[in-house]
C-alpha cells in the first residue's frame, strides 16, 4: 500500500512537498517540479495521478512546490529564476536521501527546462521525463513552409496579421512566456546527457504541432536520427493530448508510456 506525507526541505525548510512512497523496497526517486505556476498537484492533477501510479509501481515519487510557487517560501536571495529553480531541485534530491535506485526528475513545459538544467549540472540525475520540452523544425521543413507561404497571397496576408499580433503581444509579454533556447545549443545539452548515460523519454503533445508534426520531425529537429535506436534516448508525440492533460484518458496514455520507457530503458516499472 502507498503512503503519502507532507515534508519540509532546503534552507530553513522553506520547501514544501508532496511525497509519495510504495511502502516497500523502492525501485528508485522521482522528483516532479511545477509545470509553470501551476502547484506541485500538476495541472488537472496530473501530477498527483503521476505520482500515486509510480508509487504503487515501486518508486518513491516527490512533487514539489518551488520557491515562490504553491505552499513554498519565497525565494531566499536573487539567484534568478532557473538558477533558484535548479537549487530546489537539488534539494529536492537531497531530501530524498542517498537509496539506491535511479535518480529521475519529470516535469511539463518549464518543468522540463528546469529538470533538464538540473541533469547538466548534478550527475546525481539518471534519468529525464520531458514533457513537452522545446521543440524544432528542421531547417529543411523551415524552408519548405515559407515557399510554400510565399506562393500564396493569402497565406502573405494571414502571415502579417499574425506578425502584428505578435508584436501587440511582446509589448506586454505574459508572466509565463517561455524563453526559446537556441537549437544547437539544446540538441547539445541532450547530447552531452546521453553521453553521460543520463536516459531521456521526451513526449511532445499537439501544443507542438505547428512546429513538428510527429516525433520522427522532432527528433530531426534535433538531428538525432530519423528512426529511434537507442531506448535509453526517446521521443513519442501524442497528437490527442493538449498540453495541459485536459483530457483523463491521455493522462492515461501518459502513464502507460512512462512506465514502458522506464521498464525498456533500464529499470522494471
Amino acid at each position: 500500500m502507498t503512503e503519502e506525507e507532507l515534508i519540509f526541505f532546503g534552507p530553513e525548510e522553506g520547501l514544501v512537498g508532496t511525497l509519495t512512497s510504495p511502502g516497500g523496497p523502492s525501485k528508485g526517486r522521482i522528483v516532479i517540479p511545477n509545470a509553470g505556476i501551476v502547484g506541485r498537484a500538476g495541472p488537472h492533477r496530473l501530477h498527483t495521478r503521476l505520482a500515486r501510479s509510480l508509487a504503487d509501481e515501486g518508486y518513491d515519487v516527490l512533487r514539489i512546490d518551488l520557491h515562490g510557487l504553491g505552499d513554498s517560501a519565497p525565494p531566499p536571495g536573487d539567484l534568478g529564476h532557473e538558477a533558484q529553480a535548479v537549487a530546489d531541485i537539488k534539494a529536492a534530491i537531497d531530501a530524498l536521501g542517498s537509496g539506491r535506485g535511479r535518480i529521475i526528475l519529470m516535469g511539463l513545459c518549464s518543468g522540463a527546462d528546469n529538470a533538464q538544467a538540473t541533469a547538466l549540472i548534478d550527475d546525481r540525475v539518471t534519468d529525464l521525463i520531458l514533457l513537452d520540452p522545446h521543440a524544432f523544425a528542421h531547417p529543411r521543413r523551415v524552408a519548405l513552409t515559407l515557399m510554400q507561404k510565399a506562393a500564396s497571397p493569402a497565406r502573405w496576408a494571414a502571415l502579417i496579421s499574425r506578425a502584428a499580433q505578435r508584436q501587440a503581444n511582446t509589448a506586454s509579454p505574459a508572466p509565463s512566456d517561455r524563453p526559446v533556447p537556441d537549437r544547437r545549443d539544446f540538441a547539445d545539452q541532450w547530447q552531452a546527457l546521453a553521453r553521460r548515460g543520463v536516459g531521456i523519454y521526451a513526449r511532445y503533445t499537439n501544443h507542438v504541432s505547428h512546429i513538428v508534426a510527429s516525433a520522427e520531425e522532432a527528433r530531426l529537429g534535433l538531428g538525432l536520427p530519423k528512426d529511434r535506436q537507442d531506448p535509453r534516448l526517446c521521443i513519442e508525440m501524442d497528437k490527442d493530448a493538449n498540453h495541459t492533460y485536459t483530457d483523463l484518458k491521455a493522462q492515461g496514455r501518459l502513464d502507460l508510456a512512462i512506465k514502458s520507457w522506464l521498464r525498456a530503458s533500464g529499470g522494471a516499472a
